[in-house]
């Protein structure tokens, strides 16, 4: 059976989170309900395996990934309570989620990005009929951006049509360009700046969540233009004293936004 986007609506405001799953949820459901089949599936094999990547500290490379952690619980719960476990599974992927400065920033980010890639791998490889979503927040957001961007450019762990969907919440990497935004409109790109390429073949199918006055996935050219930097100084004030890139759990997304896209069958 063929899948068909589509757009379903999220009316009403809901906190990042919900949102956030509830576009997971559209790809999940037709997913699962396009992957009827006569092959009977591997035991332990999900219809659809949703990939999750938390955000710094929130995770490290011990721990379990069946145990869902961080801000995304609370985007996988719903996603286990609509779709039901025995049709999808969850992946929440353990890796060092460390900021201490640029230097372990970018070598903690990197290792996430091979756990993430090896984790799909290994579901493919087992499970060859499975289909994916990922959803990452902050660090994992920019870990699952770049994992979704080698997918769309044909160097991922699996094919383009394989992933259903992507949310991104606070990505570091967010590209005003290429990344529908789930919310009103914010100034500036990502505090790491946008990745080198776009997200290719998956592009129409992800979403991104980033809250006014977020500079990590938000930084207004004021903030990087040192040359006014008491302007730049009071920006980052507010920043911090906002605690906003924590809020993400609560921070309503607008309903006058474009809905983001889902996939039903057809």
């Amino acid at each position: 059976m063929a899948i068909r986007r589509s757009l379903p609506r999220v009316d009403g405001l809901l906190p990042a989170s919900l949102a956030c799953a509830a576009v997971l949820v559209a790809g999940l459901a037709g997913g699962c309900s396009s992957g009827t089949t006569s092959t009977p599936k591997p035991p332990g094999c999900p219809d659809v395996q949703a990939v999750f990547v938390p955000g710094t500290y929130e995770t490290h490379t011990g721990a379990d990934p069946s145990v869902p952690i961080g801000l995304l619980k609370a985007v996988s719960d719903p996603i286990r309570h609509s779709v039901g476990a025995d049709r999808a599974g969850t992946y929440f992927v353990p890796y060092p989620a460390v900021f201490t400065n640029l230097i372990a920033y970018q070598a903690s980010e990197q290792a996430g990005v091979k756990a993430t890639t090896d984790a799909i791998a290994a579901t493919a490889g087992k499970c060859p009929a499975a289909r994916f979503t990922l959803a990452g927040y902050s660090q994992g957001a920019a870990v699952a951006g770049d994992v979704a961007t080698a997918i769309g450019q044909g160097a991922g762990p699996i094919s383009a049509d394989k992933l259903l969907g992507v949310g991104l919440i606070a990505d570091p990497n967010r590209d005003p360009k290429t990344e529908k935004l789930i919310g009103p409109a914010v100034q500036g790109s990502g505090l790491a700046g946008p990745r080198p390429k776009d997200f290719g073949a998956v592009g129409d199918r992800v979403v991104t969540f980033c809250a006014p006055g977020d500079l990590i996935c938000a930084t207004p050219d004021s903030v990087r233009n040192l040359a006014n930097l008491p302007a730049a100084m009071a920006k980052i004030g507010q920043y911090l004293d906002s605690q906003v890139h924590s809020s993400y759990a609560t921070y309503q997304a607008s309903p006058a936004s474009p809905p983001p896209p889902g996939w039903r069958t057809g």
